[in-house]
């Protein structure tokens, strides 16, 4: 059996709380005083909730990206199971969403994430100097472009099942990241 770490406890606390209150109003002591931690403890894991939020992500996310290998496990799987996951937590993510703003906001932290995300496997899979200024620019369109759209559909602007919205991503690729997204 395997135990929960103190990481996954904290965040647990967060989401909880995050179906009662807005994200902006949940403070370190809430999210402690609910899973019964110090708030040393929260920092010893933690810089602040903005940190919880990043770390959550990559954790949702980093493992079945880096499984990504062209073959059994596809690009689109990934990003299939990235917007099943959306959808299926779309009340939390529209917390996220709506009520953080400002240099903090979750869709910049989704952002730096998936960019670094997408960096390293691009570099594994093509050497270290391959990502050129020009692959940069490209990566950056991809991910900015992708990340809002899911964002923009997980709060409601746009109607599209998770299959469809795959599709409409995975259509956007452009012709030099077509080697890189397989």
């Amino acid at each position: 059996m395997k135990r929960k770490t103190t990481k996954e406890i904290l965040v647990e606390s967060f989401i909880e709380l995050s179906k009662k209150k807005e994200v902006n109003r949940i403070t370190i002591e809430d999210i402690v005083n609910n899973c019964q931690l110090s708030p040393a403890t929260f920092y010893r894991y933690f810089k602040d909730k903005y940190d919880l939020i990043a770390w959550e992500y990559a954790r949702n996310f980093d493992e079945r990206f880096h499984a990504v290998d062209g073959q059994k496990y596809t690009w689109r799987d990934y990003v299939l199971e990235t917007v099943r996951y959306s959808w299926e937590n779309r009340i939390y993510l529209q917390n996220l969403l709506n009520n953080t703003k400002g240099y903090q906001s979750y869709i910049k932290h989704v952002t730096e994430c998936t960019l670094a995300m997408y960096r390293d496997h691009f570099i594994r899979k093509f050497g270290e100097n391959s990502m050129d200024g020009d692959m940069e620019i490209y990566l950056r369109h991809s991910v900015y472009g992708s990340v809002h759209l899911a964002c923009a559909w997980v709060v409601g602007e746009f109607e599209a099942t998770p299959e469809h919205l795959t599709e409409l991503i995975c259509n956007c690729v452009i012709d030099p990241l077509k080697v890189f997204m397989k």
